[in-house]
């Protein structure tokens, strides 16, 4: 798989590469606001790529609690304490 984590509507950091079918991203999760993430396969044989896939939003506030949408019909983060 390839991830990318979404702020805002922009990218942050880099495309990272990932083996296994999750990825930690609270390091980069360090301000209020809207994240999402961004997945896409890539073909072990032919190094071919899906398309993206992007998940549902989860609003981050400033006392540093979060929101995930309402309507969300798929899981956008995990975040642990």
């Amino acid at each position: 798989y390839q991830v990318q984590l979404i702020h805002n509507g922009g990218a942050v950091g880099i495309v990272r590469s990932v083996y296994q079918n999750y990825y930690d991203f609270s390091e980069q999760v360090t301000e209020p606001g809207a994240y999402q993430f961004q997945v896409r396969t890539v073909s072990a044989a032919s190094h071919s790529k899906s398309e993206w896939t992007v998940s549902d939003v989860l609003t981050v506030k400033t006392d540093g609690s979060f929101v995930v949408a309402e309507d969300s019909r798929r899981t956008s983060l995990v975040v642990e304490k």
